[in-house]
């Protein structure tokens, strides 16, 4: 029979897929998360969803609830219900992406044993190529499934619904449907296989390792056939009884069928298949149907949900079907007893079938054969708390939730009085199954690297392309508003007494701007960059020690081992280093683009801007970045963000200046964040202290950013940024710890003097602020004050008194702006003019000064 690697045989048809679904009766969480998404991972990370037969996946999840980490956030399984006695049977793997899609369907379930260990059959088809009409058959089955799902509409979507997409360039060109058969049907399978082969049969062979207790489906095939009807049991495994086996028709003949090789013969055969000879041709028919009345012959009212492939076979295939096993006549010994079906039929007082968290709203879809009076869910969750039902109906409880839910079991009061308890379930998070493919092979990919503990080779330079791509497609809540209901809008911001207080941290020197590349872990590093692509309340991933292994990343043969990894790629960091600011400057062209930031809600933005800041500081560390490719890749940046042209008309503050009242008080409301404020802070002081000029424009960019969006600065209170800052530094900086609890408050300061200092000359004129200061003698990357333009720097040195004309630089933006040297206004002069200027504000621009000269009380107030 046709075995195979079948995750192998699927995932090597589509280079890039978008979309995974996969059909079986039992299913292996664990199996799903240690082995089928990490393959998943390699070909672009493809939105999984998996239809599994309900009672099966309700009693594997009670057994792995707590082992489990994915189900309902990287991956959905869709419960599918039948009603009493009819078990959903199929098995199938389908994927697709915008060249192809490959599809295989056979007999094993998604387990080890069914996709590793059994003896299984498979069948693969793949388009464009020859599988067309398969995939093409494939789809409306998809759809009769989601028609026993409650309200599937958004799955469809999910699943089906990018089908007829342009970019999908394969599936306007589908063949037909054809070369398959499938139930619930209005016509049993066997008739649909007989409308395909013919009913003039010449001979029957069958491998099927289970029977129905009476052998009606067997008596029905054997009636069919004019000839024999050969049926292969396997020793020690045969799914016939003895009595049953002596009152068969006389056409059927037993026969044994085993692995030709020894080590091979313990394995299940749990393959099924039907070999038809007619007199013109031989079918052979592979899939999840056993010689079973509810495989065979049920129509849609009753039976199992079953899929097969039909193929049309010459000889050499049939040869080739049955290499590696061997046929000999005679039965193997058969059991007393008839074998039991794969399993029982079973009743159930309270069920869960669904469970959908969006937003604070849980839906919960249930079955039960009671009239209830009072439902309840229990949820599992970091506090586990009893929630009663906002809405009830027959099938349908809404509650409301707050927080990540894992699981929930629900808990009924019938009529009489009566309390029935579910089974636990996985809980669906809708926001999490529904972040873009992008966003998807960025999270696994940082996942996988904080896992091992490191990134090599090129991977750091992978996730730069994934976060770029990320950043190139709508994310999931694009369609969101931000709330103006929830929450008061409470847009308040520190005061001068709040940020002049004796009361924070000691202030440290600022760092050495050669910073060190060593002094943090590189899965912490990871694991916080990650942190920024979770769900709110989503649990960390837990991290392996930097010296283990997983199965997954261990070593093979022709690998170098890790630590020669990193020397080479040490080596090759002059030559990585110019990617590096390639691939930032496409970043950077993909901020610009107008719908960048329309496309994502404000708290998605805001942990773009996170992460950003993060992946930057994390190329600086790793020595991807120079401190001046920093620097310019940082202000560059910036420009795009927050400052464009004039100095407040980046890409954030102008959507946000197209926003109604109060949508644009609750769209900053949601920017500001305590974690957008320690990995800005982390951004902009990382490279301080540096007397060049574009450090000293860097230290005023940063400044100007505080100044004029105050929500950057200011994402919480104090204890909450500072709890945030001490994050960062464990993980990303701990060898400079205490500087960084310190230099937040100095970049409120800075920008509280910045903002206080415009305000304060804004309406004098250029002249009398020029006249403020004697000295004809300016120098090279004084700070200068320029009505209309702020803070500059004086380009070269200069003498009032003998030039005309002076060049300036603003310090925000790469902006050169020739003006009349009489007018120009140095901020040492202005410090102690008369202008309605706080002493605190005078101090800090005066320390502003200072460090950046080098010159520690060359300017005094």
């Amino acid at each position: 029979m046709i075995e195979k690697n079948v995750i192998e045989a699927v995932c090597s048809g589509v280079h890039k897929a978008s979309t995974a679904i996969v059909l079986t009766h039992n299913i292996d969480f664990l199996f799903i998360e240690s082995i089928l998404l990490p393959r998943l991972r390699d070909i672009g990370s493809p939105q999984l969803t998996i239809f599994a037969d309900a009672a099966c996946a309700a009693n594997t999840f009670r057994t792995q609830e707590h082992l489990v980490t994915k189900l309902g956030t990287r991956y959905r399984v869709v419960a599918v219900d039948l009603g009493t006695a009819r078990r959903f049977h199929p098995k199938a793997i389908f994927l697709h992406g915008d060249a192809s899609a490959s599809l295989v369907v056979g007999s094993g379930n998604a387990t080890h044993g069914g996709w590793s260990s059994n003896q299984e059959v498979w069948s693969d088809f793949l388009f464009p190529g020859d599988g067309g009409p398969e995939i093409a058959a494939f789809i409306p089955y998809l759809e009769r499934i989601l028609s026993y799902v409650p309200s599937a509409e958004h799955i469809k979507a999910e699943t089906l619904g990018n089908l007829t997409e342009a970019s999908n360039s394969w599936y306007s060109t589908l063949s037909p449907p054809g070369g398959l058969a499938w139930t619930p049907g209005a016509k049993p399978l066997f008739d649909q296989i007989l409308d395909v082969a013919g009913r003039e049969v010449a001979s029957i062979d069958i491998l099927s390792p289970y029977f129905d207790p009476s052998a009606t489906a067997l008596s029905r095939l054997a009636a069919l056939s004019q000839g024999s009807v050969r049926v292969f049991l396997q020793p020690r495994r045969a799914g016939l009884s003895r009595d049953l086996a002596a009152s068969l028709p006389a056409n059927v003949r037993l026969q044994t069928i085993e692995a030709d090789a020894e080590e091979r013969r313990y394995k299940f055969i749990h393959a099924k298949s039907y070999m038809i000879q007619t007199p013109t041709a031989r079918f052979l028919i592979t899939g999840s149907a056993n010689c079973s009345s509810a495989a065979l012959l049920a129509d849609d009212t009753w039976g199992n949900a079953e899929l097969v492939s039909i193929q049309a076979v010459n000889e050499q295939d049939i040869v080739e079907f049955w290499s590696r096993h061997n046929v000999t006549d005679g039965a193997p010994p058969l059991p007393h007893v008839h074998p039991s079906e794969e399993w029982a039929v079973e009743t159930t007082e309270l069920r869960v079938l669904s469970a959908r968290k969006r937003g604070e709203k849980l839906e919960v879809f249930f079955k039960t054969p009671y009239e209830i009076a009072e439902l309840r869910a229990h949820t599992r969750a970091q506090n586990s708390e009893m929630l009663p039902a906002y809405e009830l109906c027959s099938d349908l409880a809404i509650f409301i939730a707050t927080g990540m839910i894992s699981s929930i079991w629900l808990s009924a009061t019938l009529l009489d009085g009566t309390v029935v308890v579910s089974a636990p379930s996985w809980v669906d998070d809708e926001r999490a199954l529904s972040v873009g493919g992008a966003e998807r092979s960025l999270r696994e990919r940082l996942e996988s690297a904080a896992a091992r503990g490191s990134l090599l080779g090129g991977e750091f330079l992978a996730v730069l392309e994934l976060f770029d791509q990320h950043i190139q497609k709508p994310s999931a809540d694009r369609g969101s508003r931000p709330s103006t209901n929830d929450h008061p809008l409470d847009l308040s911001y520190f005061s001068e007494d709040d940020i002049y207080t004796d009361s924070w941290p000691t202030a440290s020197p600022l760092f050495s701007s050669a910073l060190a590349s060593g002094g943090f872990n590189e899965a912490d590093a990871l694991a916080l960059i990650h942190s920024f692509f979770q769900t709110q309340g989503e649990a960390a991933p837990q991290n392996t020690p930097p010296n283990g292994q997983s199965d997954e990343d261990s070593e093979g043969e022709d690998q170098e081992p890790e630590d020669v990894q990193r020397v080479q790629v040490a080596q090759n960091l002059s030559t990585a280093a110019q990617r590096f600011g390639r691939l930032f400057m496409k970043i950077e062209n993909s901020l610009a683009h107008p719908e960048y930031v329309a496309s994502r809600s404000p708290a998605r933005l805001s942990s773009d801007i996170s992460a950003l800041a993060i992946l930057m500081i994390f190329a600086r560390l790793k020595g991807g970045l120079s401190p001046a490719d920093y620097r310019t890749r940082t202000m560059a940046m910036w420009n795009v963000l927050f400052f464009g042209a004039s100095g407040n008309d980046g890409v954030v503050p102008r959507h946000l200046g197209t926003l109604p009242e109060p949508e644009r008080s609750a769209a900053i409301l949601e920017l500001r964040s305590a974690k957008l404020t320690a990995a800005m802070a982390a951004w902009c002081m990382i490279d301080w202290a540096n007397a060049d000029n574009d450090a000293r424009r860097f230290r005023f960019g940063a400044a100007e950013l505080a100044s004029r969006h105050c929500w950057l600065s200011e994402g919480g209170d104090r204890e909450t940024v500072l709890l945030e800052l001490d994050r960062i530094a464990t993980k990303l900086m701990p060898d400079h710890r205490d500087e960084l609890m310190s230099v937040w408050q100095r970049w409120l300061r800075d920008g509280h003097a910045m903002a206080a200092f415009r305000a304060a000359l804004s309406a004098i004129g250029q002249r009398k602020l020029a006249e403020a200061s004697s000295r004809k003698e300016l120098r090279k990357g004084e700070l200068v004050w320029q009505s209309g333009k702020g803070f500059c720097v004086i380009a070269a040195d200069l003498n009032k008194s003998m030039s005309k004309n002076a060049s300036l630089m603003s310090v925000d933006r790469e902006e050169l702006i020739k003006v009349r040297s009489e007018f120009v206004a140095p901020v040492s002069g202005l410090l102690h003019g008369e202008f309605a200027i706080s002493d605190n504000v005078k101090r800090q621009i005066a320390d502003l000064i200072n460090e950046l000269d080098g010159q520690a009380g060359s300017v005094t107030t």
